[in-house]
């Protein structure tokens, strides 16, 4: 049993080298971005979330990551190579940061329109019968239409807090503790967002369609709505796993500039 384990643990790290890092900063945020994520699955599991309110939660998080870009790109705006303080460098940042919540804003805001009316255009293809059934359930719709319903309860409230602390403890160890900031350019700043949303979104829309799929071939063969938990768990797992390797390359980018 102890040699399967340490054959595990040697592929983890194969995967996710962080794990075996000197420095424990490393560990503590890939801890923090498994157990930020955990609060959607157990949410799946234990609580009958729909994929409406997990594509909320992770709507949410894209704002938070916005957030922490902004924070970084002040801080790093405000000291030298040095880590000298500089007010000037806050002014020049300042309408760079403006400049940024806007674009990333509309970014934003094209996602919410999106997922604000999916709920409807789920619910006017999926027909009736089981097949239809099925994906109306998925998408937490009732009856016989799918309306866009507000998902702001205190469940999901509790994940994106859950993933909020996860992003903080992030950007504390991997960008304050290291003082990387004194390293960063705002104008670099400004973009480095926009890859890991990319790829986390896409991770999301085929996961979503994959989870589309998999209703229609549940209702097909009779397993009901039930039968959705364990893919939503799964497609959960794998934005996890997303994270940690972006966490990782984020670490290996600092690594190559050091």
């Amino acid at each position: 049993m102890s040699r399967s384990l340490n054959y595990a643990f040697r592929l983890l790290v194969l995967i996710f080298p962080f794990l075996a890092a000197r420095s424990s900063s490393p560990r503590i945020t890939g801890f923090a971005i498994v157990l930020g994520n955990l609060l959607p699955l157990l949410g799946v599991l234990f609580f009958n979330w729909s994929i409406m309110e997990i594509l909320w939660i992770y709507w949410a998080e894209s704002a938070v990551i916005g957030v922490f870009n902004i924070l970084s790109m002040l801080l790093a705006a405000s000291h030298d190579d040095q880590g000298r303080f500089e007010v000037l460098g806050i002014l020049v940042a300042i309408p760079i940061c403006a400049f940024f919540t806007v674009h990333y804003g509309g970014f934003m805001a094209g996602h919410a329109v999106f997922l604000y009316f999916m709920p409807e255009i789920v619910g006017s293809i999926a027909g009736s019968g089981s097949g239809g059934n099925t994906l109306k359930a998925l998408f937490d719709c009732a009856g016989d239409s799918c309306s866009a319903t507000d998902y702001i309860n205190s469940p999901v409230l509790a994940a994106v807090a859950g993933l909020f602390g996860s992003h903080l403890v992030t950007w504390f160890f991997s960008f304050v503790k290291p003082r990387a900031y004194h390293a960063a350019k705002t104008m670099e700043l400004m973009g480095s967002p926009y890859p890991r949303i990319i790829i986390m979104h896409i991770t999301i829309l085929a996961g979503m369609f994959g989870l589309i799929g998999f209703a229609s071939l549940s209702a097909a063969w009779g397993l009901g709505a039930d039968a959705m938990i364990a893919p939503l768990g799964v497609w959960i797992v794998l934005k996890i796993i997303v994270d940690l390797r972006m966490f990782q390359k984020s670490l290996d980018a600092q690594a190559k500039s050091a």
